[in-house]
């Protein structure tokens, strides 16, 4: 069950997790502060830009890319930090290197499903920038073929509880294929 945060509160856990992230070697923005306005709002404030895969097209998405985006997801395994909101807007580039924003729904010190959570999110944001053939395979050099084979049912219930704002069933599909070469 999800914490509820006040404003306030929320503000410094994204600030919070982007400082460990950021101190773990992962791109990501830098804090500047974060406050409360005298109207008991709450600001966050970040330096650097971050340029979003989703805004990157096909051609522009390399395979250097590609391979970055499982590296700085390993980073954050490493880190003991899961992201829990990966998509085509919080992965990111951040000054030529792969790397993740929004840390608003992190979790520090994840179980197993929410690490593999990330994993399925990250598959299903590159196969919307590079096509599931490619995304899948990046996930097998980076994951290997086992960790690739325990996604498919990740990703249907991705699907199913409407978690995921990407079409998800081609990546299923070939995820199935995949897993099914590899059944004794």
């Amino acid at each position: 069950v999800p914490l509820r945060l006040g404003r306030l509160q929320a503000v410094e856990h994204e600030a919070f997790v982007t400082l460990l992230a950021r101190g773990a070697g992962i791109a990501t923005r830098e804090v500047v502060t974060a406050a409360a306005t005298i109207d008991d709002d709450a600001l966050l404030v970040l330096r650097g830009e971050a340029v979003p895969l989703g805004s990157l097209g096909p051609g522009e998405i390399g395979k250097s890319t590609v391979a970055g985006a499982w590296a700085a997801l390993a980073q954050l395994d490493a880190a003991r930090i899961a992201h829990q909101q990966l998509d085509p807007s919080t992965v990111v580039m951040v000054d030529g290197e792969v790397g993740f924003v929004d840390f608003g729904r992190a979790t520090v010190a994840p179980d197993a499903l929410q690490l593999l959570t990330d994993r399925a999110q990250l598959l299903v944001t590159l196969a919307s920038g590079v096509g599931p053939e490619r995304a899948l395979r990046s996930a097998v050099d980076a994951l290997g073929s086992d960790g690739v084979a325990a996604l498919p049912q990740l990703l249907v219930a991705l699907e199913s509880g409407a978690a995921c704002a990407i079409d998800t069933a081609p990546v299923i599909a070939r995820a199935h294929a995949l897993a099914a070469r590899q059944e004794p």
